[in-house]
């Protein structure tokens, strides 16, 4: 009896540890890689010692994470190409630790209270983060890691605590759907709307001030996504309204949104040439890849006469191509598809209220983060790739609550 009793005080120990390292996961990655670092691996290893004490190794069954271990398993075959073992031996390793963190987030967000808590530190912080991107807008450096500005950038672009301002529009473009999410649901009190839309202020300012075109885009796409699930009405404002958006904006943001098409100079040719370089490596090797995490050692072999200053394509699909081959880049996109075909499907058992607002605004989110992938490396990002598969999880894990407690 009493050995008993230690093992269940020892479990609840390992499920706080688990929790707390999640909400301190939720801060970290817009900030520190380390802190991610030791997140992540703190709550691998206490699931694994629980799932030991408990003698419990069922684990959740989803024809998405099925596709997810062959997806790893694709990894470790593109070994045969690589001439960089140990970059290949990190990068099967961080797969690994994605497909992990995405396992163990469905796994042990099963209480109502757990979710409701993630959701409210969700939401904080991302408030905080852009005030911080505020006060770095002012002041020329953010408070929580004092990450100045460019000073050479023209545009005077924001970061806040991440490493770049790319980055930042990443996060945003999956957070400010959430917050939209609740202000547009018919169960939410005004008072809650008007706090809602008082963090969206900020938050909307910060995306602007970014500047990255890429962001603009992928937030309205998972704007018009989240629309069209809370109201046809909406969807066709906001289809008119984008319409419309170019005859009203800033003539800056104008300027910079519309230069995207200028494919003589600037980022767009930068682009272009990128990713032919990428499609180059491709052709070499489409099926097994160069060998996973090996696309800047190969690339410079690659590189284009007239653009030598080439390490990312800056296209997350092209790279994995590149890296793991077709094969491996039609395992990864199958594994998305499922999941949030998935999740399409669960929002149905969501009533309206707080957890189907949570679960619609990442669902828009996480849509709009994977296209903008499609232009950046977000999913090379040590931060953002963790924060993807872990907001990815808990998305699952509000619609699998929804589904086991319909009432």
């Amino acid at each position: 009896m009493h050995t008993r009793m230690n093992k269940e005080k020892i479990i609840n120990i390992l499920d706080k540890i688990i929790e707390w390292a999640f909400y301190i996961l939720i801060a970290a990655v817009t900030f520190a890689t380390s802190v991610v670092e030791i997140c992540a691996a703190t709550i691998i290893i206490a699931y694994f010692l629980k799932k030991i004490l408990q003698k419990d190794f069922s684990f959740p069954k989803h024809i998405f994470l099925a596709i997810f271990g062959i997806f790893i398993l694709w990894n470790l075959v593109s070994f045969f190409n690589t001439d960089y073992f140990n970059e290949s031996i990190r990068g099967v390793l961080k797969v690994i630790k994605y497909g992990l963190i995405l396992t163990i987030s469905i796994d042990v967000f099963k209480t109502k209270n757990i979710l409701k808590s993630l959701t409210y530190v969700l939401v904080i912080w991302s408030v905080i983060v852009a005030l911080d991107g505020i006060a770095q807008s002012i002041l020329g450096f953010d408070i929580l890691r004092l990450r100045t500005m460019d000073t050479l950038d023209y545009l005077h672009r924001i970061s806040a605590c991440f490493r770049h301002a790319n980055n930042f529009g990443a996060y945003l473009v999956v957070i400010i759907p959430v917050f939209l999410s609740f202000i547009f649901s018919n169960s939410i009190n005004l008072r809650n709307k008007i706090y809602f839309f008082m963090g969206l202020l900020p938050l909307s300012f910060c995306l602007a001030r970014t500047s990255s075109r890429g962001a603009w885009l992928a937030a309205s796409l998972a704007v018009l996504i989240l629309s069209f699930l809370k109201s046809k009405k909406l969807f066709i404002i906001l289809i008119v309204l984008f319409i419309i958006l170019p005859f009203i904006l800033p003539q800056q943001m104008k300027a910079r949104a519309f230069d995207v098409l200028n494919f003589h100079e600037g980022t767009g040719w930068e682009r272009l040439k990128l990713w032919g370089q990428a499609l180059t490596m491709v052709r070499e090797h489409p099926f097994l890849g160069f060998g996973v995490n090996t696309y800047t050692k190969n690339v410079p072999a690659f590189k284009s006469a007239d653009y030598w200053n080439a390490i990312y394509p800056h296209n997350c699909y092209l790279q994995m191509a590149a890296e793991i081959g077709l094969i491996g880049l039609g395992l990864f996109l199958t594994f998305a598809i499922l999941a949030f075909v998935y999740i399409g499907r669960c929002l149905k058992f969501l009533k309206e209220g707080w957890m189907r607002s949570v679960a619609v605004g990442l669902f828009a989110g996480l849509i709009g983060f994977l296209m903008h992938s499609a232009v950046d490396t977000h999913l090379y990002s040590p931060n953002l790739a963790v924060m993807f598969y872990f907001l990815l999880g808990f998305c699952i894990a509000l619609c699998n609550y929804a589904k086991n407690n319909p009432a």
